[in-house]
């Protein structure tokens, strides 16, 4: 029994794995001008997806086209870390655009804790301090409502019982 495979003729490894290399743009392009079944195989179901070089310095990744209407919302999590221990989970601060790095720090400065990012769109917070966070989000960042902020207690046990 024999496979036949075929190689990209751009970089020379299958076609599946050019998406992660440095020439993606290239080797799709190429794909599809010499072997168009298997670029309608690969590529039929990645409409919506484009591959954006300029942004990431010559890495080919997909990068999901954004939504307009995206739902704008934060969810503030307060999580019981153990004891009287607590810590805050920022969530959705990515949909208003704003950098979550930069955020991070200025919450971590603003509430003399340490802060950090977590998740795609997640910053967490050491201590309890959700009340104040519903009322300075809104006076830093004035395109967050007070009405699009809401407050869950997590249930999750932590620590000593």
């Amino acid at each position: 029994m024999t496979v036949d495979v075929y190689y990209c003729t751009v970089c020379s490894v299958p076609p599946e794995y050019c998406g992660f290399g440095p020439t993606a743009k290239a080797c799709k392009e190429a794909l599809q001008s010499k072997n168009e079944d298997l670029y309608d195989e690969l590529y039929a179901d990645l409409e919506g997806l484009s591959l954006d070089d300029s942004k990431k310095k010559g890495k080919g990744l997909a990068k999901v086209k954004k939504e307009a209407d995206v739902k704008r919302a934060i969810t503030l999590l307060r999580r019981n870390r153990g004891g009287r221990k607590y810590i805050t989970v920022v969530v959705g601060l990515k949909t208003y655009d704003i950098d979550l790095k930069k955020a991070g720090k200025v919450l971590g400065s603003k509430f003399a804790c340490g802060s950090s990012v977590t998740g795609d769109d997640e910053i967490t917070l050491q201590g309890d301090v959700a009340a104040d966070l519903e009322e300075f989000l809104p006076e830093k960042w004035a395109e967050i409502d007070e009405d699009d902020i809401s407050t869950v207690e997590d249930k999750k046990k932590g620590g000593k019982k």
